[in-house]
């Protein structure tokens, strides 16, 4: 005969099987699972969660066998901020760079048939693209001027935007 013992948390249970008669904890709290006489509480379900999410990782890293992009566990959180923060610091010069590009699309291709320009030199500049690297962009822009000058204003914006960034630090 299983002994029964009283919890104030957990209601009465039986101490050998761990089954739950009658638990205090509100129902929202507590996650049931109809096919068992047990309750898995939301502590617990993180708990598993966070080991199932270890494990992945573990087999993931164990399956390397050269260099990996996954940096170790305990440096993953600051490799995901760095990330966060890069991405933003990137998305905000691509967005400059875009805006000095947009007004004067036609300007800056003209420009590129020349090798460089006021404007040509500027967008450079919200770009970081070195001065050398600059006068190789000119020279692929014109060279490339069939992608470059067809479309509309939008899809020429989109495409110097990419050239720009991609030669850009």
């Amino acid at each position: 005969m299983a002994e029964h013992v009283t919890s104030p948390m957990w209601g009465r249970f039986n101490s050998r099987a761990l089954l739950f008669t009658r638990p205090i904890v509100q129902p929202a709290q507590m996650l049931a699972f109809a096919h068992m006489k047990r309750f898995v509480s939301l502590a617990s379900l993180r708990c598993l969660c966070l080991m199932g999410f270890c494990l992945t990782y573990l087999c993931l890293a164990a399956c390397q066998t050269g260099p990996s992009h996954i940096p170790p566990m305990p440096q993953l959180p600051a490799a995901a901020l760095g990330s966060m923060i890069e991405n933003s610091r990137y998305e905000g010069r691509r967005r400059g760079v875009k805006a000095s590009i947009e007004p004067h699309v036609d300007v800056i291709l003209t420009e590129a048939d020349l090798g460089g320009g006021t404007r040509f030199n500027m967008t450079c500049k919200l770009a970081r693209v070195t001065p050398d690297k600059c006068a190789e962009l000119a020279q692929q822009i014109s060279a490339d001027a069939h992608i470059y000058k067809t479309g509309d204003t939008a899809e020429k914006t989109e495409k110097l935007t990419v050239a720009f960034m991609v030669y850009g630090r």
